[in-house]
């Protein structure tokens, strides 16, 4: 089955362009985190990224490479199984020396995902949901719309049970 190919936004060009003269940086990485301060639960979270993913287009878009020109598809969603991150032994400090690490890793890839979420549990009923998103497919606004949304459904599994 062939793909439909997108022309990218103005706005995106430019940021591609920005991305191969800065390959394997983290300048177009926007990075959130939704804590979670009781009743923390891992499969909630997964729900709740997958729910993301699976209600939002532009999250699933890939980039390909085709005649010296990007474009842009959109993946058809699959549920995801998302890495859970036990940080329960970790100091303060490690733990954001851990956030640090992922917060400042390029993960720009022609046909792979332009997104990365990681649950991180810090024991005791707290934890987080981590994500980082190229610029490529999010700004600063929708990146907190995305934020808004796991929150939503989070509230609305938590209310459930």
């Amino acid at each position: 089955m062939e793909r439909k190919m997108y022309e990218l936004t103005f706005p995106q060009k430019n940021i591609w362009l920005v991305e191969n003269y800065n390959k394997n940086t983290a300048l177009n990485v926007i990075t959130g985190m939704v804590n979670i301060e009781q009743n923390f639960n891992e499969e909630f979270c997964e729900i709740a990224i997958n729910e993301v993913i699976k209600n939002n287009e532009a999250v699933r878009a890939r980039i390909v490479l085709n005649e010296n020109e990007a474009k842009q598809y959109f993946e058809k969603y699959e549920y995801e199984k998302i890495e859970v991150v036990d940080l329960s032994s970790f100091s303060e400090s490690q733990i954001l020396e851990y956030m640090d690490g992922l917060a400042f890793q390029s993960f720009f890839s022609y046909e792979n995902k332009l997104y990365d979420f990681k649950i991180l549990n810090y024991g005791e009923g707290k934890g987080s949901v981590f994500m980082r998103i190229h610029h490529i497919i999010a700004d600063g606004w929708s990146g907190s719309k995305i934020a808004s949304q796991i929150v939503e459904v989070l509230e609305s599994l938590d209310s459930n049970n």
